[in-house]
């Protein structure tokens, strides 16, 4: 069985319309997030359809378990949560009705360690002038005695900072510093966390993904967003809003937090205080205050919360 994964597209000025180069690759909007795949094989009956229905990246874990004939949710522990969905009936089954309800997909400025200093900065794509928190894939890296205005000027709430970035940079994009979206069949959600001087901005983000004659792709571009400016709803429109709100509180508090739990078996206890030893003064699961190394610190982190069973105590006491 052969599996090809596409790449996700690509960056900024090499996006062409009707895609839009801020709402491709690294942000959470269809064309950054959706991509096409393709698997051929003799398990495969039918070769040659599309199917339509949705499917994750990590639904390959059950279906490579699938075509190897294991059962991935009886092999791997119950506490650890499996976000796979059945895949290999697509390909087995032509009219095989769909599985997942929801996707899901988050951005952020990912895990570095102290050492590693990102500055706020702005950039240009298509003469629009965009500007993030901390350096990313997407810009270079700005001069600190810039950075230094540039971040202040992003999280200030002040007006007279507000009008200093107005007037420096007119119809400054501000990107969020994190983004969650979650989306069904027909409706997508999207919730961004944004600098304080955008913070009057409502988070929240809702489109219709149906593609019409004036949206043929079915893109959730900006001006499709179905809460800006605010409009009434249908009743269907106020459902799946509704339904989308619920669906994604629930992803982002699936996976609980517990404190020095590094295997994520839920329980502290001497697997976690020899995964600190194996990897001492190496990355792992095990730097649990995300400093790069795995060290004192986080041994620390396993002795004060040994023994703790997040199912009947908690999450124990945070890791400094």
């Amino acid at each position: 069985m052969i599996v090809l994964l596409e790449d996700n597209g690509t960056y900024l000025s090499s996006v062409n319309a009707p895609y839009d180069p801020l709402r491709a690759k690294a942000t959470p909007y269809q064309t950054g997030v959706r991509a096409p795949m393709v698997v051929a094989g003799p398990m495969v009956r039918a070769p040659g359809r599309t199917a339509t229905k949705m499917v994750s990246a990590v639904d390959l874990f059950e279906l490579f378990g699938e075509i190897a004939g294991l059962d991935v949710r009886s092999l791997v522990p119950a506490s650890h949560i499996l976000d796979s969905q059945p895949l290999l009936p697509y390909l087995t089954n032509p009219g095989q009705s769909s599985f997942r309800r929801y996707n899901f997909t988050q951005l952020g400025s990912g895990v570095k360690p102290p050492s590693v200093q990102t500055w706020p900065s702005v950039f240009t794509v298509a003469d629009q002038k965009s500007a993030t928190t901390s350096s990313s894939t997407l810009n270079s890296f700005a001069p600190p005695t810039a950075a230094n205005g540039l971040a202040l000027a992003l999280q200030s709430s002040t007006r007279r900072v507000a009008t200093f970035v107005s007037n420096v940079y007119p119809n400054l994009i501000i990107q969020p510093s994190q983004t969650w979206a979650v989306r069904n069949d027909r409706y997508k959600l999207v919730k961004s966390h944004r600098a304080r001087c955008d913070a009057d901005e409502n988070p929240y983000e809702f489109y219709d993904l149906q593609p019409t004659p004036d949206n043929p792709v079915g893109l959730d571009a900006a001006l499709n967003n179905l809460l800006n400016p605010p409009r009434d709803l249908t009743r269907e429109q106020r459902q799946n809003l509704a339904e989308l709100h619920v669906a994604l509180n629930a992803i982002l508090n699936s996976e609980p937090a517990c404190y020095g739990d590094g295997n994520l078996d839920k329980v502290v206890n001497q697997e976690d205080f020899v995964g600190v030893h194996r990897f001492w003064n190496q990355p792992s699961v095990f730097d649990f205050n995300n400093d790069g190394v795995t060290d004192q610190e986080d041994l620390d982190c396993v002795l004060q919360n040994f023994g703790n069973d997040y199912l009947s105590s908690g999450p124990g006491e945070s890791c400094p």
